[in-house]
């Protein structure tokens, strides 16, 4: 893209990751206007840019200079699956599902020492039902399922049913991120199957 800096390129590639329903109706470009395909075209060279960055490592995501990788939804290797699985689905891109792939690899076998989704077990877990959706392999949901095992290792029985410690185990939680809510729908989605709320519509 002549005239535009790199940072611009840059927030587009942040844009069209947080925002992938832009890209969800694409059929090989057609129907596409001419603006479109051009930040496809952008799109891709960004991803190919990142993954040049992330040359040589296990599970190609680095985070902290190369040296500290995370598993989590929120930073780390299950969100970035999370979203790799659905650019896989909107564009057709063998590559966004190797990379899915490559991710889930390193994170089989993951413990972690919160049960929340967006920096614990539960969303390294909704991860793996989410390639067990795509694939169709029941590793991926067996995977899941231990997961749930080891959040149930968190789960505290009240009166009134099951409650999850929330962020940093300090107290009980409620809330989507770092409480039951999140834990909860992670457990539904492997007892009832279904798609992630917010994301997938």
């Amino acid at each position: 893209m002549q005239g535009i800096d790199r940072r611009a390129k840059e927030r587009l590639v942040d844009f069209t990751i947080a925002h992938p329903e832009r890209y969800a109706s694409l059929d090989a470009g057609r129907g596409r206007s001419p603006e479109d395909r051009r930040r496809d075209r952008e799109l891709r060279r960004g991803s190919d840019r990142q993954r040049r960055r992330s040359a040589g490592s296990t599970d190609g995501l680095p985070a902290v200079r190369d040296e500290l990788y995370y598993p989590y939804w929120r930073i780390g290797g299950a969100g970035i699956g999370v979203v790799a699985l659905r650019f896989h689905a909107a564009l057709g891109d063998p590559r966004y599902l190797e990379t899915a792939r490559r991710i889930a690899l390193h994170l089989q076998g993951s413990y972690t020492v919160f049960p929340t989704n967006f920096s614990g077990m539960s969303g390294i877990g909704n991860f793996f039902v989410d390639m067990h959706r795509r694939m169709e392999e029941a590793r991926y949901l067996e995977e899941a399922r231990r997961f749930v095992d080891r959040v149930m290792l968190f789960a505290i029985e009240k009166p009134s049913g099951l409650a999850f410690p929330g962020e940093e185990l300090l107290r009980i939680s409620t809330d989507y991120g770092t409480g039951s809510a999140g834990t909860g729908m992670f457990i539904h989605r492997i007892a009832a199957g279904g798609g992630l709320p917010y994301i997938d519509f």
